[in-house]
């Protein structure tokens, strides 16, 4: 994750989330941030995670 970061990668995905991250996050790309909270556990992050909908953009 630090290495999409540090480096400006771009992730597209169709998911749009609704989401709170903290300062810590904020560079991080959405899509990393609900993975990481997701797998490392963290239900007070998740809970907070809402999946919006899908776009075909």
């Amino acid at each position: 994750m630090q290495y999409v970061v540090n480096n400006d990668i771009k992730i597209k995905t169709r998911l749009q989330f609704d989401l709170v991250k903290s300062n810590t996050f904020k560079d991080t790309p959405d899509l990393l941030y609900a993975l990481r909270m997701y797998l490392y556990g963290n239900i007070e992050a998740t809970q907070s995670i809402t999946v919006l909908g899908v776009s075909d953009d």
